[in-house]
């Protein structure tokens, strides 16, 4: 017998709201340890979550209530452990919902949530019947659910309300604009870097534009300015990690929870390769860690349900002088080395772009060279979409510019052959006899002009000697002839023996007879003349001295 159920009204109509799911029943059961089970078991990622295995048994067996409800539900405890406000299946997520987080708004009823069905909703809490606004988690921004992929955290900041960030199944962040217009505006970015799932997201509360994320075996730090690598990054750990957070207090300080029951905290300013400090607090694995405002007093949950509150140290509370001024620095110096690593490695990419496409023009045949997802046919296809890095040129341009430069030579040298081709061979001996006679002749000429040339130097120079002696004798000539006028006058004639000291003998022989003759004509004057000439014989008698007393000297 057959029944089928038909339903003409909507289900809210009945009254108090009924589950309903699509999927078959899954049976939770306490069952007995059985080693013959263990061979059944298959070794899983350590990131994975949910494992379950069991034998077979009928439904009526146990109890068949899900433990995972696809239906959002909002809580409030003053009126009991029901929800107060339920959504609908119909309308809600497809998996189940991993993280809510409120929303900062005037009336402060909105908050949003995240699943691994690849859907993003935002929702009221005064009319919780459907979704206020939709996001698909596509990473090809084209906002299709068929291409959309699964997410487990989210990270909303405040003072940032359209923008978040969404950490997925496959290891990659994804920064969403909520009031993008386009499908493309919607998706800003896709940061990949993670091995496996993403479990934490939260941006440093000091430095918005830097963020942490927890997944696979470690924890990384990421830039918004880099999208291909993280900044910085913990070493990879034997167990995997499940969540972590920034301390409210301390711009260098976080934590970190693992499979193994271990909190972990890391402070940069003092270690980079290991943690800090390492606490094992439960033997279940940990899957929460929160701090409170005052970053004294620590929570972490286990796997068991066991809630644990840790006090830490005041050398974990209190930051100091310049950490802050540090740890930015340290930040942005990171950043600017995975900027230039980047560069390189896009360098080198081109690069090795050129050698595809040169081997490929060598052999004469079109070559696919893929990259990524990027396949290039043939030499001149890839030449046309070939990148720039740092405003080089493009590789099509500098082909272009080879192939006129071998037309130009081929084209030059058909030219001539075609002259060439239309002379008799008689013609073309006397032409090849007229082309090396000229090449003589112009060798000549050359040798000629550079004998020229050289001639036209050394006279210059001899020249240059002739002149020189002319003027040393136009100068012992002037010389003399102010020697010559100085015995006149007195004065000029003491400055002119002092200065005529270190002249060669002859010059000074010829003085001293000069001044001896003219010493002979003043005494045989000085016999008849009367005082005129008495006075001039007085004058004229200081310079014999000085002309004595100067040489003496």
């Amino acid at each position: 017998m057959n029944i089928r159920y038909v339903y003409t009204r909507k289900r809210t109509d009945f009254g108090k709201q009924c589950n309903f799911s699509d999927r078959a029943s899954e049976i939770h059961a306490d069952i007995p340890p059985n080693p013959e089970l263990a061979e059944k078991f298959i070794l899983r990622n350590p990131v994975s979550r949910g494992i379950q295995h069991a034998s077979e048994m009928s439904e009526h067996e146990v109890n068949t209530e899900r433990v995972l409800s696809e239906v959002r539900g909002l809580w409030d405890r003053r009126k009991g452990s029901l929800p107060a406000e339920l959504s609908p299946v119909e309308n809600s997520h497809r998996d189940p919902a991993w993280q809510v987080i409120w929303i900062q708004s005037k009336t402060g009823t909105e908050f949003f949530s995240t699943s691994t069905d690849g859907q993003v909703l935002w929702w009221d809490v005064r009319k919780m019947n459907e979704p206020t606004e939709i996001l698909y988690l596509d990473p090809t921004k084209n906002q299709e659910l068929n291409c959309s992929v699964g997410a487990y955290a989210l990270e909303y900041e405040p003072t940032i309300p359209t923008k978040f960030m969404a950490g997925t199944e496959q290891g990659m962040i994804i920064s969403c604009n909520r009031k993008g217009k386009s499908p493309a505006e919607k998706v800003a970015a896709v940061f990949s870097g993670h091995k496996g799932p993403v479990y934490a997201l939260q941006r440093n509360p000091f430095f918005t534009k830097f963020f942490l994320s927890v997944g696979d075996w470690s924890a990384r730090i990421w830039s918004e300015d880099m999208k291909d690598d993280p900044i910085m990054w913990t070493p990879y750990h034997d167990s995997g990690a499940t969540d972590g957070c920034w301390s409210p207090v301390r711009p260098a300080l976080f934590f970190m929870t693992r499979l193994n029951g271990c909190l972990e905290i890391w402070d940069y300013v003092f270690k980079q390769r290991e943690p800090a400090l390492t606490i094992k607090v439960s033997d279940d694995s940990l899957h929460c860690v929160r701090v409170n405002e005052e970053g004294q007093l620590v929570a972490v949950g286990s796997h068991s349900g066991v809630t644990t509150i840790l006090e830490l140290s005041d050398g974990f509370t209190t930051a100091a002088k310049n950490e802050k001024a540090t740890v930015g620095a340290m930040f942005e110096r990171e950043t600017h080395r995975e900027k230039i690593l980047e560069t390189r490695a896009k360098e080198l990419r081109v690069k090795e772009k050129q050698r595809a496409m040169a081997e490929a023009a060598a052999a004469g045949a079109p070559s696919v060279y893929t990259q990524g997802s990027r396949s290039i046919e043939g030499a001149t296809e890839y030449a046309e979409k070939a990148e720039v890095v740092d405003g080089e040129t493009l590789v099509k341009k500098a082909e272009d510019k080879e192939e006129e430069e071998e037309k130009k030579k081929k084209k030059k040298k058909e030219g001539k052959a075609s002259a060439e081709e239309l002379l008799s061979p008689e013609e073309l001996l006397n032409k090849v006899e007229q082309d090396f006679f000229e090449t003589i002749d112009e060798e000549r000429r050359k040798r000629e002009r550079n004998n020229s040339e050289r001639s036209r130097r050394l006279e210059s120079l001899n020249g240059a000697g002739d002149e020189g002696e002319e003027e040393e004798e136009e100068e012992e000539e002037e010389e003399e002839e102010e020697e010559e006028e100085g015995g006149e006058d007195e004065a000029t004639a003491g400055e002119q023996d002092g200065n005529e000291e270190g002249e060669d003998s002859e010059g000074e022989e010829g003085d001293e007879e000069d001044i001896e003759e003219e010493a002979r004509r003043i005494e045989g004057e000085g016999l008849g003349v009367g005082a005129t000439d008495g006075a001039e014989t007085s004058d004229r008698a200081p310079p014999e001295e000085n002309e004595v007393i100067g040489k003496g000297g």
